[in-house]
């Protein structure tokens, strides 16, 4: 899975037309941190779920990506507070 989300990356700043940072041109990267185990426990505690493994192995190598816009947040994890935004995006903290 690594290595699609780092192909997904290199395409992504190749063929973007919004600016990257230096770092990320540099690393081949666009993607964020890992989430902790303790950050996805959090998580499927505050959903009352068990998550897919594959998800959570995801989530254990980005917690997301950059926008590419404003208007987009492609993150795939909840943030630190562990809640979903809501219709219009806001997370309650």
């Amino acid at each position: 899975m690594k290595d699609i989300l780092l192909a997904i990356s290199a395409l992504t700043i190749e063929n973007a037309d919004v600016p990257y940072t230096e770092e990320q041109k540099d690393s081949g990267w666009i993607g964020f941190g890992a989430a902790t185990t303790e950050e996805i426990f959090l998580l499927e505690q505050s959903l009352g779920l068990s998550l897919p493994q594959d998800y959570k192995d995801f989530l254990a190598l980005t917690n997301g990506f950059s926008a590419v816009n404003d208007s987009t947040e492609p993150n795939f994890f909840t943030g630190r507070s562990g809640k979903l935004p809501d219709q219009h995006g806001q997370r309650s903290y």
